[in-house]
């Protein structure tokens, strides 16, 4: 099945509108409705893609740039698809229930998003055609979730080898995507290309257009340099559905009024154009010491930070280099005319003979914002935590 899913060029793409020019010419409109699914598009004989004067001038093998995000994890995406497969392939063969996987995530600790109590009872779907039922951002974390159960649970139980192998490709390629630079688009392209032929192979029911779509998303990542996604758009409709709740009466302008109203403030803000800034209750400081002879002014406090690589907070597992450690606050420092920010944080050790597990509770660190790698997903085990593979490696 995996010949099917080919790269198109300009010359395959006039082949496919006009077979479905020829379809609706036929009146065979069953066939051209699955045709237009499995393509992606709509067929419109006003449509300028249809128009024989400009259609040729279009090649939508470059100019189309599919959502990674959509491709993904939402709306029938890929990882959807990919774990609620891999949680019935998990109830079926082996003692594990639902129960037990609400019960597992409950012991974790993210460094990002949260789900319910009953998470995998309620969203789990029977089927070997079907995905989760979860929102994009549920679904990242349901990935978190998985990857420390095969990691911990599957990978010692030598059970659902195939599928194990599967969704680490799967997970791989979302850790290369996550780190959104142009230097991990080919290691994602393929990681995304073993993982298609691993996941056709497993669940052929479950092998969608977004598959395809998805690889088009990455190869236009590498061409053009920059990966786009809709995930940051989508957060910002938040805000006018809150607006919603309440007005009746015109909302949709009211929506807008409060949204212009919000975006106006905070392009008048200088932090919003600040790559790192001290966030919530920040205590204002005027501190000031000699370190080696050069003067430097402690200038804030506070108990979180946005930085280019995320809003870390009080006690956040972090990583920097090969260390990782607990957040307990940040401070920003003045030297001279330059500022730069820091977090302090109690420092955890690895324990000896038992790799991947560490000991909580060591002595405080003092990092810089920039040598930060990440936050991490953790499970605590009594005075031991055991941090998520993927967030304890830069590469594979």
């Amino acid at each position: 099945m995996l010949e099917k899913f080919k790269i198109r060029s300009q010359r395959r793409f006039r082949c496919i509108t006009s077979h479905m020019e020829e379809l609706y010419a036929n009146e065979s409109f069953d066939e051209l409705e699955d045709t237009e699914q499995t393509v992606g598009f709509k067929y419109d004989p006003h449509g300028l893609l249809f128009d024989k004067r400009f259609g040729d001038m279009i090649d939508m093998s470059e100019v189309m740039y599919c959502d990674v995000a959509h491709c993904l994890y939402a709306s029938g995406g890929i990882a959807q698809f990919a774990v609620n497969q891999l949680v019935l392939g998990i109830i079926q063969t082996t003692s594990t229930t639902l129960d037990d996987l609400d019960n597992f995530q409950s012991q974790m600790i993210f460094f990002k998003g949260e789900l319910t109590k009953t998470f995998f009872r309620d969203r789990v779907c029977i089927g070997i055609d079907r995905h989760m039922k979860c929102f994009a951002s549920e679904c990242m974390t349901a990935l978190v979730v998985m990857s420390m159960f095969v990691h911990l649970v599957l990978g010692s139980s030598g059970k659902l080898v195939k599928e194990c192998a599967c969704f680490i490709l799967l997970e791989k390629m979302c850790f290369y995507i996550r780190k959104a630079t142009v230097e991990y688009a080919t290691l994602a392209i393929d990681a995304c290309r073993q993982h298609q032929k691993a996941f056709i192979e497993l669940y052929p029911s479950c092998s969608k257009p977004k598959l395809h779509y998805l690889l088009h998303a990455l190869r236009s990542w590498l061409n053009c340099g920059i990966l786009l996604d809709c995930l940051g758009a989508e957060s910002e409709h938040k805000d006018p559905k809150r607006v919603m709740h309440f007005a009746y009466k015109n909302c949709c302008s009211t929506a807008m009024s409060y949204y212009l109203n919000g975006f106006i403030a905070a392009i008048q803000r200088v932090e919003t154009f600040m790559s790192t800034m001290l966030s919530g209750s920040v205590k204002v400081l005027d501190y000031k010491l000699n370190l080696g002879g050069q003067d430097v002014c402690i200038t804030g406090y506070s108990l979180s930070i946005l930085t280019p690589l995320g809003h870390f907070k009080k006690k956040d597992l972090i990583r920097w280099g090969r260390r990782i450690g607990i957040v307990e606050f940040f401070i920003s420092v003045a030297f001279g005319a330059t500022v730069r920010y820091f977090g302090v944080a109690l420092q955890h050790r690895p324990v000896p003979g038992r790799p991947g597990v560490w000991l909580q509770g060591g002595g405080q660190s003092i990092i810089c914002t920039t040598s930060l790698s990440c936050g991490v997903s953790f499970i605590r085990d009594g005075t031991h935590i055991v941090p998520r593979v993927r967030d304890m490696h830069d590469d594979f």
